[in-house]
C-alpha cells in the first residue's frame, strides 16, 4: 500500500491539525481514587492539604499545549466535618499546585475566608452529605499539574474529620448510617 501525501506535504512536513478538526474534545482524562476511611486533625488558625496520612487528596495532569484547558472534578463520598457541640463547619479551596487557584475561590474579601465551597450542618450527630464540585482551570502550562484542596474548620481549634466512613467504628454493616464511601479526583484536559 503506498503512502498518500496529504496536500503534496510528506508525513513529516505537517505541523498541525486541519482547520475543521474542532476544538472542545477531551485530550485526556485521569482519575485517582481513595476507597478507605480516613480522619485528619485540623484548625481553623492553620489551613492544610487534605491528606489521608500517605498521600494528598488530589491529581495529576500533565497538559499536552499551554493553551488548553483541564476540568477538575472532587467527589468527596461522605464527610463529617466535626462532630462537637460546636456544630459542623469544613471549608475546602480548590488548589493547584499547593496555592488556591484564583477565580476558584470566593473573592468578598474582608472577613470572608476564600474558599471554593462549605460543607456544614445543622446536626451533632450525623455526618454531612457527599461533597461534589467541578472547575475548568485554565494553567497555562505543560507541566505537571497537581489538584488538591485545602480544608479548614470554622473555629482556631482542632477537630477531628472525616472523609468517606462513619465518624465511630462501623460495627453494624446493615445501618446505611455507617456505610462507607469512595473519593474519586479526575482531570480532565480539553483542547482550546
Amino acid at each position: 500500500m503506498s503512502i498518500i501525501k496529504p496536500n503534496n506535504n510528506t508525513l513529516s512536513a505537517i505541523t498541525a491539525l486541519p482547520a475543521a478538526i474542532p476544538t472542545g474534545k477531551v485530550l485526556q482524562f485521569v482519575q485517582s481514587t481513595f476507597t478507605t476511611k480516613f480522619q485528619q486533625t485540623i484548625n481553623g488558625s492553620s489551613p492544610q492539604t487534605l491528606n489521608n496520612g500517605s498521600s494528598d487528596i488530589g491529581v495529576s495532569i500533565t497538559p499536552a499545549s499551554s493553551s488548553n484547558k483541564v476540568l477538575v472534578t472532587f467527589n468527596l463520598g461522605r464527610i463529617t466535618a466535626h462532630n462537637s457541640s460546636d456544630g459542623y463547619g469544613l471549608a475546602f479551596a480548590l488548589q493547584r499546585g499547593g496555592t488556591p487557584i484564583t477565580g476558584a475561590v470566593n473573592t468578598d474579601g474582608g472577613n470572608t475566608p476564600p474558599y471554593t465551597w462549605f460543607a456544614g450542618s445543622d446536626s451533632l450527630t450525623y455526618d454531612t452529605e457527599g461533597v461534589s464540585f467541578s472547575y475548568l482551570d485554565s494553567p497555562s502550562s505543560t507541566s505537571s499539574q497537581t489538584y488538591t484542596l485545602k480544608t479548614i474548620s470554622h473555629t482556631n481549634s482542632n477537630y477531628v474529620i472525616t472523609i468517606n466512613g462513619y465518624r465511630d467504628s462501623a460495627t453494624q454493616t446493615y445501618n446505611g448510617y455507617m456505610a462507607g464511601a469512595i473519593t474519586m479526583v479526575q482531570a480532565m484536559e480539553v483542547a482550546a
